[in-house]
């Protein structure tokens, strides 16, 4: 049996695939709980992270909240993916990548993969 806090029941109903329950809600179940955003990513030799970018993506074939989670999860699955927000309603996805590291085929493969179609958004 699975137990779900209510932000996170909301925030699958209403399609927000990639809000970040732990650190953006402050229902009654959430609150004490969140602590303060994580600092950016820094090698352990402390020069700066990679620069980021972000793509966005047109996906077909999402029908429901369970369809972007299953979009984001793909996406999140490609080297170099730092963040994937997913709005099945859209039908759009705004993917942030290291800018060295990015490999739209690689996106669009993993999310073809998963049962969806894909395309760079113009």
């Amino acid at each position: 049996m699975f137990f779900f806090k209510p932000c996170a029941i909301a925030v699958l109903a209403l399609g927000l695939v990639g809000f970040d329950t732990a650190y953006g809600c402050s229902c009654c179940c959430c609150k004490g709980a969140a602590t303060a955003a994580p600092a950016p990513l820094q090698p352990a030799n402390g020069t700066p992270a990679a620069k980021t970018m972000q793509l966005n993506l047109s996906v077909s074939g999402m029908s429901c909240v369970a369809c972007a989670a299953k979009v984001q999860k793909a996406l999140m699955g490609v080297p170099g993916v730092r963040q994937a927000q997913v709005d099945a309603r859209t039908g759009k996805a705004v993917v942030t990548v290291d800018e060295d590291k990015c490999d739209e085929k690689a996106m669009i493969k993993a999310v073809e993969q998963a049962g969806y179609g894909a395309k760079v958004a113009k």
